[in-house]
């Protein structure tokens, strides 16, 4: 939704540019009750500010529009832009039954820099991919990344290889042995999970040499 949004105050009415986007929607999803409307929200980039900004508003938006068709896409860059923690954003989403996709890359926070899975929040990433197998999803999920000086089949094969080592690493770990981490809110605990992934890399390092 490019045109979402202002650069200026004193430039929107804001209730009303919102029941306008509110009711746009909802006559896009009541006239295509078959498909799924998703909302894949931004901070800003191109207008300054949004009205559908965080997974707050958006959730609230979903809610005026009160069709059943109507969810929310994760993009973890936009999430890291708004400075949330995407795991979060995807509990709210799903507790909710509005996650209609994910759409997984990486970057600084300011930008929509679209880099690649997990080069720069590793941790985040890899809280974010254990909720979406302790939440059973099984929907699409898209490599949103922009490989402009990379070798773009190359850069997506290394996407893939991430996603799926860092799922694997979960695995390794245990959903049950994490859901007792979460539960008991042990600080020192989960950062154990990040200790046991580099004594891992460090051993297998060592059979190599």
């Amino acid at each position: 939704m490019a045109n979402d949004g202002f650069d200026y105050s004193f430039q929107l009415n804001y209730q009303e540019a919102w029941e306008m986007q509110v009711e746009a929607i909802r006559e896009v999803a009541q006239k295509n009750p078959n498909s799924n409307i998703s909302i894949e929200y931004k901070p800003y980039q191109p207008r300054a500010f949004t009205l559908f900004s965080d997974i707050g508003t958006t959730l609230l938006g979903i809610e005026d529009i009160n069709c059943d068709n109507v969810g929310i896409t994760l993009d973890l860059c936009h999430m890291l832009m708004k400075k949330e923690n995407p795991a979060l954003s995807l509990a709210l989403a799903q507790s909710r039954n509005k996650l209609m996709g994910i759409h997984v890359n990486d970057g600084y926070q300011d930008n929509d820099d679209g880099m690649m899975l997990s080069s720069v929040h590793f941790i985040q990433t890899l809280e974010f991919i254990y909720y979406l197998k302790k939440y059973d999803y099984n929907g699409l999920i898209y490599f949103d990344t922009f490989p402009i000086r990379e070798d773009p089949i190359k850069e997506c094969e290394m996407n893939i290889k991430v996603f799926k080592l860092m799922n694997e690493l979960i695995d390794q770990l245990g959903l049950d042995h994490i859901d007792n981490i979460v539960k008991n809110k042990d600080s020192l605990e989960s950062q154990n999970i990040l200790l046991s992934i580099l004594n891992t890399v460090t051993k297998e390092k060592a059979k190599i040499s």
